[in-house]
């Protein structure tokens, strides 16, 4: 897929039916207000069977409706367990909400628990923002017009925030497919095999991320990746390149304890100036002492240190950068009525500078990886963790920014290997594959699929394997012409590294070729 650089108030414009459910009242209000545009705002708080007038919430510990959730929110997992709508109304602290942002409702995920596995809820932004103008199907930010991405997460699970995963993430549907926020893998060390390290036989380390330390693992390096059409903001464990924790006393399983942020190439592990520089505050509340004590354990302004609370995530982005903002108020441990208001916030350089016109909570499949970065199976959820218990989303929020759109014909590859410029629809009508919105055919090589059958003739055998000795030049050779589907690892040579992928395609004469036949071949 090629990456390209590149509102009126949405109270009573969703889609159909569902229109009822889809917004919140009072709180996307108030959200909105000094806002040009809004292109979402939903606080879940409309989810309940037999909701009141527009604009009113629901009311407490009014049954949640689920299925009016996923209509909007669509993710339904074989073992039934998307994320929920809960009552998350607290009378014993009426003054400090204690999961919820607004009442009575949020969305609830099991991020890593024994019982439960990640799942990602989309919600397809193109309608909306057809909505306000007719003639466009993305939104970006800009300097003069920043978009903004808000929203708030609590840790369900006093103590259990390091161990969790699940983030929003705002990318690109390009016609043909939706790019996400990358979650791909290798696995650690087989953790069981020693006393010290924990019973799991190992845990996914994702491979894009700005640590160094995932090559050791056998990643290929985050920069030889492929960008994505994304920005996602969050908590994400399986960061940690040291999951087994052996001989540390600590629980062995994936952890991470600050905020991350995906900038397009590479997830970053947010942490005082790093990726650049970073600033926050401390603000006592009330007759709290500044500076407070030792024992109160407040986290450090500007370090992104997660906190077990209300945290609230804001995400302005701009044309070439985008401002993380995380805020929250940490009583202190020692003394639960002395409280402080902390605050971090860093301006990251965009490495996608494209538009968005997809939003997604929770926590992407990933595919295992290998050392050139090919998928090695289907991709599936990374859980369980075995640590990390509940957290609750609440009041998301994607405001101002610019419209624009995507150009929807791009190169399609016929199957005669020809190829003609169109939209993917008709690509797919003329039995082709899409290339990418915006691909020229001038720019685009045309394989067989897979890619070692040359002769087209749906298998592959010795015909195949001669085609490819004449292209084998060796270890940085060059490419000869015609010979360019066989360089799969993108270098400068036709090797051996090659001829291993070539060979994971075999099926052997008037075999027809097919993904299950040969799960580790990449077509």
């Amino acid at each position: 897929m090629k990456r390209r650089s590149g509102m009126l108030c949405l109270t009573v414009a969703v889609v159909g039916a569902i229109q009822a459910n889809s917004l919140a009242g009072v709180w996307c209000e108030g959200i909105i207000a000094g806002h040009p545009q809004t292109i979402l705002c939903d606080d879940f708080d409309r989810y309940c069977v037999d909701p009141p007038p527009w604009p009113e919430r629901c009311v407490v510990h009014s049954t949640p409706d689920q299925q009016a959730f996923l209509l909007n929110w669509p993710e339904v997992s074989a073992n039934g367990n998307e994320m929920k709508v809960k009552d998350e109304y607290k009378t014993a602290y009426p003054n400090e909400p204690l999961y919820a942002d607004s009442w009575p409702f949020t969305v609830r995920y099991r991020s890593g628990d024994d019982q439960y596995l990640d799942t990602q809820h989309n919600r397809d932004l193109r309608p909306a923002i057809a909505a306000i103008d007719p003639t466009k199907n993305t939104v970006n930010g800009t300097d003069a017009n920043p978009l903004i991405l808000d929203f708030v997460f609590h840790f369900h699970d006093e103590g259990r925030q390091y161990y969790q995963s699940a983030y929003l993430d705002i990318s690109l549907h390009d016609g043909v497919a939706l790019d996400r926020a990358p979650t791909d893998y290798v696995m650690s060390e087989d953790c069981s095999q020693s006393y010290s390290c924990g019973d799991s036989r190992g845990y996914p380390i994702i491979c894009q991320q700005n640590n160094p330390m995932t090559v050791a693992w056998g990643c290929p390096s985050a920069l030889s990746l492929p960008p994505h059409a994304s920005i996602a903001v969050g908590v994400l464990a399986w960061l940690d390149t040291n999951p087994c924790h052996c001989g540390e006393d600590v629980a062995h399983a994936a952890q991470n304890w600050h905020l991350v942020f995906f900038d397009g190439q590479r997830w970053w592990t947010l942490k005082s100036n790093v990726p650049a520089p970073s600033s926050g505050t401390r603000t006592p509340r009330g007759s709290s002492p500044e500076p407070p004590p030792t024992a109160c354990k407040i986290k450090s302004p500007g370090d992104f240190g997660l906190f077990n609370g209300l945290n609230r995530v804001r995400l302005t982005i701009k044309t070439s950068t985008v401002v993380v903002d995380h805020w929250y108020r940490q009583m202190c441990e020692t003394n639960n009525t002395w409280k402080y208001d902390i605050t971090h916030t860093m301006t990251i350089p965009r490495q996608y500078l494209g538009g968005f016109n997809n939003i997604a909570m929770g926590c992407a499949k990933g595919c295992k990886l290998n050392a050139n970065g090919q998928c090695l199976g289907p991709r599936h959820p990374l859980g369980p963790n075995g640590h990390g218990g509940s957290g609750e989303i609440d009041s998301v929020a994607l405001v101002d920014g610019v419209l624009g759109s995507y150009a929807a014909d791009g190169a399609c590859c016929k199957p005669d290997l020809s190829c003609v410029e169109t939209d993917p629809v008709n690509c797919g009508i003329l039995g082709g594959y899409f290339a990418g919105a915006g691909k020229t055919c001038a720019t685009t090589v045309c394989c067989p699929i897979p890619f070692a059958d040359s002769d087209l003739d749906r298998d592959v055998d010795q015909a195949d394997f001669g085609a490819f000795q004449v292209c084998h030049s060796g270890t940085n050779r060059g490419i000869p012409a015609g010979c360019e589907c066989y360089n799969r690892n993108g270098d400068n040579g036709i090797d051996p590294t090659d001829f291993a992928e070539f060979n994971n395609c075999w099926t052997g004469p008037q075999v027809q070729w097919s993904q299950a036949l040969t799960p580790n071949c990449a077509p």
